[in-house]
């Protein structure tokens, strides 16, 4: 059994090279049984628990791993024991290389290197931070390979120093070296594949570094000990100028077209939001068009509401004139009862009046706090005073509401006494005066009118719903409370109507 233990250090470079390597016969390695993790998901585990400070350094010595993880890697071994040759690339193998070569003696090791342009043009078209500058990229570079150089002179028998570009076209030199230092009976491949690059950030890359001496030795010592140098390889840096003029033509001709593709998007928005604008220009004729159809709808039920007022009025002056008549003729007939009655009239009191203003204090339960405009109800969805005493007879209550959260709160309210319902009506606008104050409210009800404040819900108290010498509680119930954030508010309490007083009057 043949066990390959790759390093390169970019995960895209690791990748490739495993993938090239797959393809002349070595075997990704399947997961452990036990632990069902990976070879790679292995190496990032062992590097998660052994790394100073959270931070890799390559200059380091090598991390000492317990025996939890030799156990983890014997899993792994077994998982695979029946592969012929099999193997895996990680960026962070370099870490572990000693411990892999000293727990299985079948583990062989390849290095796989680049030169510092390609690294530095490699981090600087992906790097979105301007702390990650050319002295760290390159610092980092120098750590990497110096510890692969190191390893790779001191274990040259059981290692392989690869120049990455080595693995492109048909990897004829790769599958030479496999076949001469491991015995495996690596083929010569049939498909050619290339790494990408940007020969225009090369060219930038290769400026940048150019005086860099540190990386350009360290650079000639891993070519001049190295199995397969860049020398070797297919890749080669000549016309790379050319290269980078023809990518920067092509680059341009891209922002070219770009800059048209914009353009024309810019003129499909323009008649995008110019027809928007006749849509909503037309939406709004239609909208208008529809409120005067049902304002014409509205009015013209006014007649008719009219007419049975009219009829109302009727019956009424019927009624009090047949009245008229009959006590007219009881004074004929009797001119000394007029007297009396005269008297007890004028010895009678006023009719009482209780008045309960809500923006002080009440007796009464289901309420939230006095501010200066009411009381809110909705606290729970009854609302009750307790009365001052009753005497008997008859009464008309009237209930003034100045806010109500939603109309079909309002329009929903209804009163109790003791909890027996009362045959409530409500008025809206109930301060409008003047002989068209009806149509008007009838217009607002019928508009359903977002604000058809004050209202006033009034119901007749009869004397056989009276508890005398006794509490009297009046109810008064909203279908629903509602929270104002639901509805854009900040208030974070349960509201239905906010009241403002309740009164009482004595009537006949």
């Amino acid at each position: 059994m043949t066990i390959l233990v790759t390093c390169g250090i970019h995960d895209e470079w690791c990748t490739f090279a495993q993938g090239r390597l797959e393809s002349m016969g070595f075997n990704a390695p399947v997961a452990s049984s036990r632990s069902h993790m990976s070879a790679s998901e292995l190496t990032e585990k062992m590097l998660s628990v052994s790394r100073p400070g959270g931070k890799t350094s390559y200059k380091s010595p090598a991390p000492k791993l317990g025996q939890a993880w030799h156990i983890a890697a014997a899993d792994l071994m077994i998982a695979n024991a029946d592969q012929e040759s099999w193997g895996w690339a990680h960026p962070d193998n370099l870490r572990f290389l000693e411990f892999w070569k000293a727990f299985e003696p079948n583990c062989r090791f390849a290095l796989i290197y680049t030169s510092p342009a390609e690294y530095v043009a490699r981090e600087i078209s992906v790097s979105d931070t301007e702390e990650d500058g050319l002295e760290n990229i390159l610092e980092r570079w120098r750590d990497y390979h110096e510890e692969m150089l190191r390893f790779y002179h001191a274990n040259s028998d059981v290692s392989m120093l690869i120049n990455l570009h080595n693995f492109e076209d048909t990897a004829q030199p790769i599958a030479t070296l496999l076949s001469d230092r491991l015995n495996v009976n690596a083929t010569r491949l049939n498909q050619a594949e290339y790494l990408f690059q940007s020969a225009l950030m090369d060219v930038i890359a290769e400026r940048l570094v150019d005086q860099e001496l540190e990386a350009a030795n360290l650079f000639s010592e891993l070519e001049n000990s190295a199995d397969l140098p860049m020398s070797l390889s297919s890749y080669s840096r000549r016309g790379l100028a050319g290269k980078a003029h023809r990518e920067l033509d092509e680059n341009l001709a891209g922002l070219d077209q770009a800059q048209d593709n914009l353009l024309n998007a810019q003129r499909e928005i323009d008649q995008l939001t110019e027809s928007l604008k006749r849509t909503e220009d037309l939406l709004e004729t239609e909208r208008r068009e529809k409120e005067v159809l049902e304002l014409a709808a509205s009015e013209a039920h006014v007649p008719q509401l009219l007419e049975k007022q009219l009829e109302q009025v009727r019956e009424e002056l019927h009624l009090y004139f047949n009245k008229y008549n009959e006590l007219k003729a009881q004074v004929a007939a009797n001119p000394a009862a007029l007297s009396k009655a005269h008297a007890a009239s004028a010895a009678a009191p006023l009719a009482p009046l209780i008045q309960i203003d809500l923006k002080s204090y009440i007796d009464g339960e289901g309420w939230h706090h006095a501010e200066d405009h009411g009381r809110w109800a909705g606290a729970s969805l009854s609302s009750t005073l307790r009365l001052p005493d009753l005497d008997a007879g008859k009464y008309k209550v009237s209930v003034r509401i100045v806010d109500a959260m939603a109309l079909d709160i309002l329009r929903g309210m209804s009163l109790t006494l003791n909890g027996a319902p009362l045959n409530a009506h409500l008025k809206i606008l109930s301060d409008m005066g003047g002989r068209l104050a009806p149509l008007r409210r009838a217009k607002a009800h019928a508009s359903n009118i977002e604000k058809p404040f004050p209202a006033t819900l009034t119901a007749t108290i009869e004397p056989a719903q009276i508890r005398i010498r006794d509490d009297n509680i009046l109810g008064i119930v909203s279908p629903r409370a509602v929270h104002p954030p639901s509805v854009h508010g900040h208030d974070d309490r349960l509201l239905s109507c906010c009241i403002e007083s309740v009164s009482f009057h004595r009537v006949a």
